[in-house]
């Protein structure tokens, strides 16, 4: 047996052998070929059969191949064009394209690329004929249509003609009848053309182009001028450029002629064409003298019963109650009832349940409607009738109404069109998937990106391939898992799925698919939901009928998996799944494309030596620092690092140990900075970083210098051999230093070598900035040593009993002795403890001095006094601030400790619930709390009631203006008052003068400290002072 051809291909060629050779090439895959060395001798070929393809030289001596085409399109609109060149260019693309060609073909041919432009060729192909079959069915419908609904026999004329002339794509259509004595042709009914000039024109048959035609009971075609003399016509024309003409016979008998004509251009009528009009014509005739007999008033009843029963259309009419009446016989085959089980039921029995209470609502309304037939349903709305069985099928439906023994009969004629609608269905997916591939190959070309790419993709599935769901994952091997990337539609709210490769049962086809490397689809999930994955059961639980697994594969790895899911079932077809195949190998190209794309991209940007970004990138990622640094109104700093004696580590080594040596430098600093991303080589052994998040150029500086610390205080290995390496680094600050990229990174590198000749680790670029660092750096030294040494030491300032005028404690206050200066005032070096955290072991030593203090007096048999130290923010914040209290109070041994601890007002609001429960702690410790520099913070008296505070100590600053100012006396009465009313002592600060103490005494207030009795004084004068005081 000869196999069948896969396809029938006519390749036009004037270089012979290369013809040939492409002719037997095709034959071998398959396909039946003719050649053809010429485009006059290809247009013979094609009037003599038809054919599939046409593969034409692109440039041929006479008639070249994009006139060939055009010509070719005219004999068959629907072959497939594709155009042969030897030149690649866009040019030929476009020149090709206009031409109407799908595709061309460089030469020379490869066959891998020839076959699958073939492939595609004739899925255009197949789909054009498939589109031409659905537009005669269209023109039968609309035919059928008017034959159905049009009672009237002048209208239904016109209704033919317009269907003939939309079937055909002429410029004018006519019918022509036979006169009642048979002798001649009157046209009845023109659409286009010279209608007013044509209609009621007569032509005896035997006469002109439709006598001849009427006469002989033959179709004619007409191309060109007329070949015999009987076929002149009677009225010529000299606009028509081709015709056709048909008999119209009903019954065997002629009853007149219809015509077809092209005016603006020529146009050949293929036998295939020809054939479809003669069906068109026997339809219309059928339909022309069915209307006739409706029309004759004698026979109406017969007439009526006879076209009933031989309409192969379903014919149903129920009466006012809507009870079914009339049941033709082909209404018994569409329902599969039998006419006497229906008739005198109501029209229910043949409406699906959910439409028929609407539908009993309907018919009463369209019978006080206008009298005239109309088609059933909304535009666009698809109806179904309901079988015996219960099945439902798609309908179309067409009703009318008419009066009979004084009540209305509504008549529905029913057709079935299941068929058809699956056909429409299923060339609107291919279109859909056709103008998704498209789109997604679109979408390719312009993203770069894999996420956004993967979301377009989505977002066209679903919009454009009409979806209801599209969502794409990565592939977690190692965890069996599918995470979700993207998704769009009506798609599940969980972002990872657990495929278990263990299942022998029921592995899932998203397990198959990822496995076998293959799309893998179902069209009919809930068929298998029992034991169905849980993906499938979310995808049904969301309205989806089918779907299909599409996984994108890279260097032979699944790289990513994309789901589709359909609401109708079948909805994945052979051809569409040739179409997903296609979006599956574009999709997979376009990832390995943006891969290495990103790939080169990085090596464009990055040192290959330290995999750190180059100088170009560190650029560009500096001029957004400092953008975003503008717009936030923030510092930002550019660090310029130089590698020290790198040189002569290079010459002696050679220059692969020291490449070995800065990537150890580059990695053990991305070990150390958390944030690398604005760290970068710049030069041979120099290294470039951002800094962000400072206020302050001596933070800045200590951050650098603890890193370069970090960095280079353990040895580096070079060829066996430990290296002590350091580095020095050059800062350019924003906005001071410069205020764009370019400046700052000059600046930073003009820092650098001034710190070369300046021979410092850290150098800024403004020169006051060194000075101030320098001057805080050698501050900060010396502090460390005098904690060392035991340089700081407490002066104590008494605090005076108003009532008494007895010292009843101490305020001890912080000291620091230095050799060199003598002693410094507290503001020049407290705040840098608290600073550098010194404050810890400073303040730890202070709280341990003072009970050291109280031990000395009275063991000398002093009156027991007690001694307030101020606390830190910092040591308040410490967790076992408590434990190194209670170690210091240890010291006193079993006599009374008698420390107090001064805590200023704003500290306590910090944390204050945590605050509460340590103060509660140190009370039971018998240590007694003070606020203060009360008045200058935001406390609140609700939580002050709460607090285990003992004293509250009044700021200097409304003492120093008692005397002179309202507002002040006010505020310390005030806070006198408070403190009463709470059970706490009032002591006040800085009373300098006589006056002072006189008013606030007067205001009752209970304790004073400050130079009126006594400036702060060292240890041993003490004893001095409380036995002095008495007297005072």
């Amino acid at each position: 047996m000869i196999p069948t051809p896969l396809a029938r291909i006519l390749i036009v060629d004037d270089e012979a052998a290369q013809m040939r050779a492409l002719c037997d090439t095709l034959r071998d895959q398959g396909y039946e070929t003719t050649g053809c060395a010429t485009g006059e001798d290809a247009l013979k070929a094609l009037h003599g059969m038809q054919y599939d393809l046409l593969l034409t030289d692109l440039m041929m001596p006479g008639m070249d191949g994009v006139d060939l085409l055009a010509q070719a399109m005219k004999i068959d609109p629907q072959i497939v064009g594709i155009l042969m060149t030897g030149m690649g260019t866009i040019e030929t693309a476009v020149r090709a394209m206009q031409a109407g060609a799908l595709d061309y073909i460089v030469k020379p041919f490869k066959v891998s690329v020839i076959l699958p432009v073939l492939e595609r060729a004739l899925g255009i192909r197949r789909l054009r004929l498939e589109n031409m079959e659905l537009r005669n069915t269209v023109a039968f419908h609309e035919l059928n249509q008017a034959i159905a609904y049009t009672l009237d026999p002048n209208v239904l004329l016109e209704k033919i003609a317009s269907a003939a002339l939309a079937q055909f794509e002429a410029d004018e259509a006519s019918i022509m009848l036979l006169t009642d004595d048979g002798r001649s042709l009157y046209v009845a009914a023109v659409q286009g053309g010279q209608r007013d000039t044509l209609l009621g024109a007569r032509v005896p048959v035997g006469e002109g182009i439709a006598g001849w035609v009427a006469a002989r009971l033959e179709p004619l075609v007409l191309e060109g001028e007329i070949k015999y003399p009987g076929q002149t016509p009677v009225h010529p024309r000299a606009d028509i450029q081709s015709a056709l003409s048909m008999p119209l016979i009903a019954r065997n008998r002629l009853i007149g002629v219809i015509n077809v004509s092209c005016i603006r251009k020529r146009r050949a009528f293929p036998i295939g064409q020809v054939n479809v009009l003669s069906i068109f014509t026997n339809a219309a005739a059928a339909g022309i003298e069915a209307a006739r007999l409706y029309q004759d008033e004698r026979k109406a009843d017969a007439r009526y019963r006879e076209v009933l029963h031989m309409a192969a259309d379903g014919i149903v009419s129920i009466d006012e109650e809507q009870r079914i009446v009339v049941f033709n016989d082909s209404a018994e085959k569409l329902f599969g009832y039998r006419a006497n089980e229906v008739l005198g039921r109501p029209l229910d029995l043949l409406l699906p349940e959910a439409a028929a209470a609407a539908h009993r609502q309907h018919v009463p309304a369209f019978g006080k409607g206008p009298d005239q037939s109309r088609e059933m349903g909304i535009l666009g709305q698809r109806l179904f009738g309901r079988r015996k069985d219960g099945v439902l099928f798609h309908v179309e439906v067409g009703i009318s109404k008419r009066p009979e023994n004084g009540k209305l009969l509504y008549t529905a004629v029913v057709r079935d069109i299941t068929q058809r609608v699956r056909h429409e269905d299923r060339i609107a997916r291919l279109t859909r998937l056709y103008a998704t591939l498209s789109d997604i190959n679109s979408a390719i070309v312009r993203i770069t990106d894999e996420t956004m790419l993967f979301s377009e993709i989505c977002r066209i599935a679903v919009e454009c391939g009409k979806f209801t769901a599209a969502w794409i994952g990565t592939y977690d091997e190692n965890a069996s898992d599918i995470v979700l990337v993207t998704s769009a539609g009506n798609t599940p709210a969980k972002n990872r799925y657990h495929i278990d490769p263990k299942s022998p049962e029921d592995p899932g086809n998203t397990l198959i698919a990822i496995q076998e490397k293959r799309i893998v689809w179902d069209n009919d999930l809930a068929a298998t939901l029992d034991r169905g994955t849980t993906l499938r059961k979310d995808a049904i639980a969301l309205g989806a009928r089918s779907g299909a697994i599409l996984p994108f594969i890279l260097n032979n790895a699944v790289r990513a998996v994309m789901f589709l899911n359909s609401d109708a079932q079948d909805a994945f077809g052979e051809e569409e799944l040739a179409l997903l195949h296609e979006l599956a190998g574009d999709v997979s190209f376009a990832l390995d494309h943006i891969i290495k794309s990103g790939q080169v991209k990085y090596l464009a940007t990055h040192d290959q030596l330290t995999d750190l970004p180059n100088r170009a990138l560190f650029m560009d990622l500096l001029a957004q620092s400092v953008s975003a640094a503008h717009a936030k109104g923030e510092m930002l700093a550019v660090v310029f690092t130089d590698i020290e004696r790198f040189k002569l580590i290079n010459d002696t080594f050679g220059r692969l140990a020291g490449d070995r040596l800065l990537r150890q430098i580059a990695d053990r600093t991305k070990n150390i900075v958390r944030d690398h991303s604005g760290l970068a080589r710049v030069g041979a052994n120099s290294f470039a970083a951002i800094r962000g998040n400072f206020t302050q150029a001596l933070d800045l500086a200590k951050t650098i210098l603890h890193r370069i610390e970090m960095v280079f205080s353990e040895p580096f290995m070079v060829e066996g051999k430990l290296l002590n390496l350091s580095a020095r680094c050059g800062v350019a600050i924003f906005p001071t230093d410069g205020a764009n990229a370019e400046t700052l990174f000059k600046n930073a590198e003009t820092a650098l070598k001034r710190s070369k000749s300046m021979l410092e680790r850290v150098v800024f670029y403004t020169p006051d900035l060194n000075a101030r660092m320098a001057e805080q750096l050698a501050l900060e030294n010396k502090l460390r040593k005098a904690l060392e040494k035991d340089e700081f030491i407490l002066h104590y300032q008494p605090k005076i009993d108003f009532a008494t005028g007895r010292i009843t404690g101490f305020e001890a206050l912080i000291r620091w002795q230095d050799p060199v200066s003598g002693l410094v005032p507290p503001m020049r070096f407290i705040p840098l403890l608290e600073e550098t955290g010194l404050i810890l072991p400073v303040g730890r030593w202070a709280i341990a001095e003072a009970v050291r203090t109280i031990a000395a007096l009275r063991a000398k048999g002093l009156p027991q006094v007690r001694i307030a130290v101020n606390v830190s923010p910092i040591q308040l914040r410490q967790t076992d601030f408590v434990r190194s209290v209670e170690e210091a109070i240890a010291v006193a041994g079993d006599g009374p400790h008698g420390l107090d601890l001064e805590i200023t007002e704003s500290m306590i609001m910090h944390d204050i619930e945590a605050n509460i429960r340590t103060f509660n702690t140190l009370h039971s410790l018998g240590v007694e709390l003070a606020i203060d520099d009360f008045g200058t913070g935001y406390s609140s008296l609700a939580y002050m009631a709460r607090l285990p505070v003992d004293t509250i100590k009044i700021d200097r600053l409304f003492i120093r203006d008692l005397t002179d100012n309202e507002n002040s006396r006010s505020v310390v009465s005030l806070i006198i008052s408070l403190t009463h009313t709470l059970g706490r002592k009032a002591v006040a600060e800085g009373v300098e003068t006589e006056a002072q103490a006189r008013l606030l005494r007067q205001l009752n207030c209970d304790q004073y400290q400050g130079f009126l009795f006594s400036k702060p004084v060292a240890v041993t004068e003490i004893e001095r002072l409380m036995l002095a005081a008495p007297n005072k």
